[in-house]
Formats: structure tokens, C-alpha cells, sequence
């Protein structure tokens, strides 16, 4: 969620594939509103069939086209499933399926294909509900009836109650092959937010649960679940970082989430460049201010006095900010001007941050490519792969198969949303196994062959009718596909060990053709790599339901654990393209460039690094001011004198020559106020480091250290309070939240504690 201050560029989206439709759960008299993932709500669209070959459109994507049922086959045995992906359940249908949803409210008109950007219904309470087009799909109609019970939970503040019928959303998504259900876990977290606002703690996390549980491949739901988890019981660390650590291993599959994540994680880093440059060219300025001005007053004609001299140099220094060429320019020309002066240690900061500068126009192009990502072909195929889209969406993905475009993950997905749920007639799974075995021809790999295992399963299920009859060869032909299948998922296994849908696959299956021994085994191996998702996916197996074979088979997706599509491919096409730089996407970016824009920025860089390299050389030919000894002044080159590195300024060296005849009584005093006037240039940089930590460190000459500390304050600062400067994506974390707070919160105290200790220790000072 961006924050005040944060500058975002607007992207323009195709609408007839990425509509915003708005979210609502509200109450009686009130009506509280979140956003849809924009990059998975979608209009309705007529009934489903199968996605349309542009090449060579079949008699099914006609009759879909026309509104007719669609033929599924003559092994099919009628039932709610078939009357479903046939699109003719009708409302009242849904309703009695699923208790109670209403004849003639707009699901009905949504399932009759007439387009509208929401839906509004739940019968209890007299709640209303708006949700995405998800639920319009005819093929999608219990789980319509199902969900619309949930909204009206939810509209009555009924916290629990809503998370507790999420078992019966679940099972009728895995029934459809739906292995993540995004739009539903959104309007779950915005709730989980109301609960959470009216005092309803526990009500908010079991709402995130619930999200974790549609939406198991998301981080979202994860991330927010730990913060309820925070919220509730803070001590409860084991939970926390277990789901944290799922969270983060979600990154790999969640291609929003993750564009996200390093948008954001990108905008953050450019901001602390930005930061860390100007504090060290400020602290620059301070450290040398001085000695600038004394050898600046050496040029001028003699009569200007020091005060005069130190006014000329400062309007000088600001003169950059005050013509408009912003910070970044400015703090270029302090690092210029006060290039003789410095340290080996201080010029190895200023390098790498004169880098980070130059690098700040890139990093400001990978913000501007995630903010992209909605609106592209990568995108559209991520959705289809990851949970439910639009019929339009499923033929662009096929679209792009056919065009080779995104070659693998087109063809992959396009494989994967026709083999969805699992009932397939001869011809939709001669067009999965087409498109598989051309990603399977791109890219081998664990996942493809895994999606091959299931196709090869699930035509198994075209020979059951015979095999029940006990036709010998209709189950020799079953056993065959399962043999087929078989060694697909052995061949997975064998690119991958670990992988594990291709292992629980391989187990239930041999368990089906009475392998105990084999099948144990491997359901012990796919225990091992995960206990819960394997428990989730063997429920309805444990109840006997699949033991046979040819047992269920108008739930086949039930049997299967689907792959997952890799992004990979679909990140590095993303990272790949080459997009116009529009400005610097950070906080403030119109006072940071100013005129110079982002083009200007590296041309800054490349300036500020070319004088400084310069005056870096000249510092060893001229003979700039240097600090004393003795006391820290000036050290004036007509007058001090020069003792290797160090240089003692005219008057501690007078005062040396005349301490042999001086009184010991007033050599005394003036030692002593040498050494307080060094205790007061001490005594301010500590003061300094109770305010700012590293602040004192860069003024006492230990640069990297102080911008070490300065650095961790200032990512601390950004990620904790503007983790989501990129998107205001309702799937994605949203709010501050206490957990993140305290988190960054603790280890900002914790440098800023080491900070203080270090500026007043003996190293520090």
C-alpha cells in the first residue's frame, strides 16, 4: 500500500483482460470496500468451454460459443459435476446444492452468460456482498452458492462462522482442479482486517487460516496469518517463523507476490542510496567546511576575511539545489568540493556510493517492469496457471502457445487449464497431450512430466465404464494408463528426487493397482518432503474413496496433486524487457533529479566520480589544508609543518618552540585548552549519535562504520513502515501491521543502541 509521499507510475491495462472490479463485505448501515487483485479479477464471460484453438477451433468451442451444452462423452455418468462443466446448472440448482442460495438473484444472470462487473448476494441477514467475476463462470456455480454462504458470514460480522465453512469452498475448488483461489483469499484478508479493527483478534486469524487454506502457494495469506498470530499470541515464535519460512518459500511460485516483493524491496534500496549519499556529503561538508574555506580564501584577492569566505562557500555549495538541479546533483558538487580533503576510507564510501547513484536509473526500470507485470502476456499466463481465470484468458494463453510466445509456459499452461479438472473427452486431451509434449520438447523438466503422468491418468478414466462392466480389455487398458503414468512421474522423480506431486502421485496410483509395497514406500518419501500438504491431498485416499480403481470418476482431480507452472522463464522475460526510464520511482523523486531527470543521473554520477578521481590525484601534487595534530584547526600549508601524514598547525608549533622558555604554569593552561577544545569537537559528535546514529562515526573519520549504522536505521525505517510503496494489491499484505513494526523496530533499536556505544567507546571517539 503506498505511503504519503510515495510516487508511483500509473499502468495502463488492457481492460479486456485485466479488469479492477471492487470488493465489498458490508454491514448493516455500513459498507466497507477493498479492491480485487487486479491481476485476477475479471468480467463474466459466457459459458465455459474449452479454450479455443485459433488455429483450428473445434465442434465443442462452437457449440460453447452458441451456449449449448457441450457433449462430454458416453462414459460420463450424469451427476451435479457434469451438469456443471456442461454449463446448465442453473440457480436454483446451485441453491439446493449448496443450501439456500437464491433462484433469481444476479448469480443467476451471471451463469445465463449476461456480462457484469460484480455480483451482489447472501441470503442471511440480508447481507450484500460485491465479489470479482471468479464466481460467474458457469462451471464454477456451486462454488458460487457455496461462497455467497461465506459472504453472508461475513456480512454479518460472523468471523468464525465464515472461517468454518471454508471445507466445503475448498473441496469444491480442488474438484475443479483449482489448486489456489486468490479472489476469495482477498476478501478474506480485507475481513480479517475488519475483524482485526473491531477488536476481533482471534476471528482475524482464523479468517487468515482460511486464506492460507484456498490459496495454500500464496504468501499473502501467510504473511498476514503471522501477523494475527503476532496480534494474538506474540510469544508463539515456533508458528511465527514456521509460517514466515513457508511464506518465503512461496516466493518461488507466487510471480505478483514476488514482482512485488522485489519492487519494493528495489524502490526501498534506491531510497536508502539516495539517503546514504546525501548524509555522507553533508557529513563531508561539516568535516571540511573548514578547510575548504581556507584554501578557497588563498584564491581570492587578499582583504576578504574568513567569515566572508565561509558565506561565499556555503551559497556556493547550495547553489546546485537553489538552480534546480535537485539533491542528488547537490550532493554530487559536495563530494567534488570536498574530494582534497579526504580519507582513504572516505573515498572508498564515496565510490560506492557514486556507484549506487549511477545504478539508481536501472533499479528505478525493475520497479517500473513490476508495476508492468499486471498488463502483460506473463501475467495472464501466471493467472491461468496459478488459480481460476476468465474463458478469454484461457484462449489468449492458448493464443500464445500457438504463436510462441512465452513457448513453454504458454504451452504448459495451456496443457495444465484443459486438463484442470481432470474429466477430459478424447479430443480436449489429444490438445493437453499436444501442448505437453511440445513444453515437455522445450524445457524437460520435473513439472511437465508430472502434468504428462496426469493427462496419461486421467485417460484411464475413458475405460472405466468397461472396466466396471469387467470388460478384460477396457481393464488392461486402465491398467496400461496407469503403468503410462507411472513412468511419467518416475521420470520426474528422476530429474528430481524431492519433487512432490510427482512422488504422492506415483504412490496412490500404485496403491490403485495394488503395489502395496511400492506405493507405501513412496507415500512415506512424499510424507517426508511435506507432511501437510500430503495430509491434505490423501484425505479423501484415506477414506477408501480411490483405493479401487475407476472409483470417483467424476471427481478425478480429487486423486492428483497438480504441478506447478515454473516462473523462471516467465521472471527473467519480465526482468528482460527493455522499457522507456520515466523518472526515478522513490519518494519525492521531483526534489531528488529536479531537471536533471533520470537520464541526468548517471551523467551526475559519471561527473562526480571523473573530479573526484581528479582531486583524489591533485591532493598528491598541491597541498591542500589539513586538520592538526595537535588541535584539530587548520593547518594552513604556508605555515604549518608537515610530519609524514600528520601536520602541525603554525601555532602549536610556535607553542613547542617556546615551551623550553615558556613558564611551565602557563604551558599548562594552554595544554590544557587544547585538549578541551578536542573534548568539545568530541563532546558534539556524541551528542550527534543520540539523534542519528553514524553520524558521529563519519565525522571522527570511520565513514564505513558510521554508514553501516546509518544504513541499517534508514532500511529499517523504509521497510517497516513502507514495506508497499509499489502496488496497492489486495492479495498482497497491506497496512503496517504490529508484527512488521516490531520486527524493524527491534533492530533499529538494536543499532541505534550499538551506534550510541560505539560513538562513546574508545574506538568511537
Amino acid at each position: 500500500m503506498a505511503v504519503a509521499g510515495t510516487e508511483t507510475v500509473p499502468v495502463a491495462r488492457d481492460r479486456g483482460r485485466n479488469q479492477t472490479v471492487p470488493v465489498a463485505v458490508a454491514e448493516a448501515g455500513t459498507e466497507t470496500v477493498a479492491g480485487t487483485d487486479a491481476d485476477a479479477a475479471t468480467a463474466p464471460t459466457a459459458p465455459k468451454a474449452p479454450p479455443i484453438d485459433v488455429e483450428a477451433p473445434n465442434e465443442a468451442s462452437e457449440a460453447a460459443a452458441d451456449g449449448g451444452a457441450t457433449e462430454r462423452g458416453p462414459s460420463r455418468a450424469p451427476g451435479p459435476s457434469q451438469a456443471r462443466r456442461e454449463g446448465a446448472t442453473s440457480s436454483a440448482a446451485a441453491a439446493a446444492d449448496s443450501g439456500g442460495a437464491s433462484a433469481d438473484s444476479p448469480s443467476q444472470a451471471r451463469r445465463e452468460g449476461a456480462p457484469s462487473s460484480a455480483a451482489a448476494a447472501a441470503d442471511s441477514g440480508g447481507a450484500s456482498a460485491v465479489h470479482g467475476a471468479l464466481l460467474g463462470r458457469p462451471d464454477y456455480a456451486l462454488l458460487d452458492a457455496a461462497w455467497r454462504e461465506v459472504l453472508g458470514d461475513l456480512g454479518r460480522g460472523a468471523w468464525s462462522e465464515a472461517a468454518g465453512r471454508q471445507s466445503r469452498v475448498i473441496e469444491l475448488g480442488r474438484d475443479l482442479g483449482l489448486p489456489n483461489l486468490p479472489q476469495l483469499s482477498a476478501v478474506l484478508l480485507r475481513a480479517a482486517d475488519d475483524a482485526a479493527r473491531d477488536g476481533a483478534v482471534d476471528g482475524a486469524e482464523s479468517l487468515a487460516s482460511a486464506a492460507v487454506t484456498l490459496s495454500p502457494d500464496l504468501v499473502a495469506p501467510r504473511v498476514e496469518k503471522t501477523r494475527y498470530l503476532f496480534q494474538r499470541t506474540p510469544f508463539a515464535l515456533a508458528t511465527q517463523i514456521r509460517e514466515i519460512r513457508r511464506a518465503f518459500e512461496n516466493l518461488r511460485v507466487d510471480l505478483p507476490a514476488l514482482l512485488a516483493f522485489a519492487g519494493n524491496a528495489v524502490t526501498a534500496t534506491s531510497w536508502v542510496i539516495i539517503l546514504l549519499l546525501v548524509a555522507f556529503a553533508f557529513a563531508m561538508v561539516l568535516r571540511y567546511f573548514r578547510f575548504a574555506a581556507s584554501d578557497l580564501r588563498r584564491l581570492l584577492p587578499r582583504g576578504v576575511t574568513q567569515a566572508q569566505t565561509s558565506l561565499l562557500l556555503f551559497v556556493l555549495l547550495l547553489a546546485p539545489f537553489f538552480a534546480g538541479l535537485g539533491v542528488l546533483c547537490t550532493a554530487g558538487v559536495w563530494l567534488c568540493a570536498t574530494a582534497l580533503y579526504q580519507r582513504t576510507a572516505e573515498r572508498v564510501a564515496t565510490v560506492i556510493l557514486v556507484v549506487g547513484m549511477a545504478a539508481l536509473p536501472r533499479l528505478s526500470t525493475d520497479v517500473l517492469r513490476a508495476l508492468s507485470f499486471p498488463a502483460t502476456a506473463a501475467a495472464t499466463i501466471d493467472r491461468c496457471a496459478t488459480g481460476p481465470c476468465t474463458l478469454e484468458e484461457e484462449a489468449e494463453v492458448v493464443t500464445y502457445a500457438n504463436t510462441h510466445r512465452h513457448a513453454f509456459e504458454s504451452n504448459f499452461t495451456a496443457a495444465l487449464t484443459l486438463a484442470r479438472d481432470g474429466r477430459l473427452d478424447a479430443t480436449e486431451r489429444a490438445r493437453a497431450e499436444s501442448y505437453a509434449r511440445t513444453a515437455l520438447e522445450l524445457t524437460p523438466g520435473p513439472e511437465i512430466l508430472t502434468l504428462r503422468g496426469n493427462l496419461a491418468y486421467f485417460g484411464a478414466l475413458e475405460h472405466c465404464g468397461g472396466a466396471r462392466m469387467g470388460l478384460p480389455k477396457a481393464s488392461a487398458q486402465v491398467e496400461a494408463s496407469f503403468r503410462d503414468a507411472i513412468a511419467s512421474w518416475e521420470q520426474a522423480r528422476a530429474l528430481e528426487p524431492s519433487y512432490l506431486p510427482a512422488t504422492y502421485n506415483a504412490a496412490v496410483t500404485h496403491l490403485q493397482l495394488g503395489d502395496e509395497a511400492e506405493g507405501q514406500s513412496l507415500l512415506e518419501s512424499a510424507l517426508a518432503l511435506d507432511p501437510s500438504a500430503v495430509a491434505t491431498w490423501n484425505k479423501e485416499f484415506a477414506r477408501e474413496q480411490n483405493l479401487l480403481r475407476c472409483r470417483e470418476t467424476e471427481l478425478p482431480a480429487r486423486h492428483l496433486m497438480p504441478p506447478r507452472l515454473p516462473t523462471d522463464g516467465l521472471l527473467n522475460d519480465v526482468f528482460a524487457e527493455d522499457l522507456p526510464a520515466v523518472g526515478l520511482i522513490v519518494p519525492y523523486a521531483e526534489l531528488v533529479t529536479a531537471r536533471i531527470g533520470v537520464r541526468g543521473v548517471l551523467a551526475v554520477a559519471i561527473a562526480t566520480l571523473v573530479i573526484c578521481l581528479l582531486m583524489w590525484t591533485l591532493s598528491r601534487t598541491i597541498r591542500p589544508s589539513r586538520p592538526c595534530r595537535e588541535c584539530d584547526a587548520v593547518a594552513d600549508p604556508r605555515t604549518r609543518l608537515d610530519l609524514g601524514a600528520r601536520s602541525i598547525c603554525e601555532r602549536c608549533l610556535l607553542t613547542d618552540i617556546r615551551r623550553s622558555f615558556a613558564d611551565p604554569k602557563e604551558q599548562w593552561f594552554r595544554d590544557k585548552e587544547r585538549e578541551l577544545a578536542r573534548a568539545r569537537s568530541a563532546r558534539r559528535a556524541r551528542w550527534l549519535s543520540w539523534f542519528l546514529p553514524g553520524i558521529a562515526q563519519l565525522l571522527r573519520g570511520a565513514p564505513l562504520r558510521g554508514l553501516l549504522f546509518l544504513g541499517l536505521m534508514l532500511a529499517c525505517g523504509i521497510a517497516g513502515l513502507a514495506l508497499n510503496v509499489v502496488v496497492d494489491d489486495p492479495v498482497s499484505p497491506s497496512g503496517i501491521g504490529a508484527g512488521r513494526l516490531a520486527f524493524f523496530g527491534t533492530i533499529a533499536a538494536l543499532t541505534w543502541l550499538v551506534s550510541v556505544i560505539d560513538a562513546h567507546s574508545a574506538r568511537g571517539a
